[in-house]
């Protein structure tokens, strides 16, 4: 009988979504691109760049946005960033045989 060990490995991930989203959906669901833009916006730099336009989304239009890309395929393209700066936290458990 030998040692049951787990080692665990914490890594950080980035992944990239990319979407083709068809301009008459967005139109029907925002009202206009232009507000789906604005939207996008403010929605951090991660989403629409550094630069807001517009007016903020409301409750209700960030809720629809949430519910409306769930509703999309999208690329995706994974980033393991702790692998890729070299370094991340491992930790290691000894599995009691009971």
């Amino acid at each position: 009988m030998g040692v049951k060990l787990k080692k665990i490995e914490y890594h950080n991930v980035h992944t990239h979504k990319t979407y083709e989203l068809p301009e008459e959906d967005i139109t029907e669901a925002f009202g206009s691109v232009d507000r789906f833009k604005e939207i996008i916006s403010h929605l951090g730099d991660d989403w629409g760049g550094p630069e807001k336009i517009g007016n903020p989304p409301t409750d209700a239009e960030d809720d629809k946005l949430m519910d409306f890309l769930a509703e999309y395929d999208y690329e995706a393209e994974n980033d393991w960033f702790s692998d890729r700066k070299g370094g991340y936290d491992i930790t290691y458990n000894i599995i009691n045989n009971e």
